[in-house]
């Protein structure tokens, strides 16, 4: 779907194109019928719940998406790895909200581990349900300075510790 331009800010909604996350995006659209001022695309992937408040698409080809993310003012997302290194890339403020193994959206809790580490670093925020997820809507305020970006390339303290591991192997 092509963007029109206006002078909305613009929020991209991001769940992967692999799986439903039903509760995200329920609880988006309810936020974003109270929100005109906003330009809204979901990417709902295969759920069964059809936003009535956003625009939405099931899956995004990867040059739509970037383009997308890279225009965004704010992402919410399920937290997969490729969406927040996206956003970070791109330096796009995130909110996630994690897919949960107990709810059988996923087969374990990576995504709990993922995103609390992200937050640790000072780099998303993080919604652990609908309920913290709508009452963070609700007070969000979009940020004139910009988000965290990530570099182009890895850290010395990332590449010394491959470099590390990579020599303890060796021996």
């Amino acid at each position: 779907m092509p963007k029109t331009k206006t002078n909305k800010r613009s929020v991209f909604i991001t769940v992967g194109g692999h799986m439903p996350f039903d509760r995200l995006i329920s609880c988006v659209d309810e936020w974003a019928s109270t929100k005109d001022d906003l330009d809204f695309l979901a990417q709902i992937g295969p759920g069964d719940y059809t936003p009535r408040h956003m625009n939405w698409e099931r899956n995004l080809s990867p040059i739509e998406y970037e383009s997308r993310m890279k225009s965004s003012d704010l992402v919410i997302a399920h937290a997969g790895m490729g969406t927040i290194i996206s956003a970070l890339r791109f330096s796009v403020p995130m909110i996630l909200m994690p897919r949960l193994a107990r709810l059988n959206e996923m087969r374990n809790d990576h995504q709990v581990d993922t995103a609390e580490r992200f937050d640790q670093l000072g780099l998303v925020e993080i919604c652990p349900d609908q309920e913290h997820l709508a009452r963070k809507l609700r007070s969000f305020e979009f940020d004139t300075q910009g988000s965290h970006r990530l570099g182009p390339h890895a850290s010395k303290t990332l590449l010394d510790r491959i470099s590390n591991f990579i020599g303890e192997k060796n021996q």
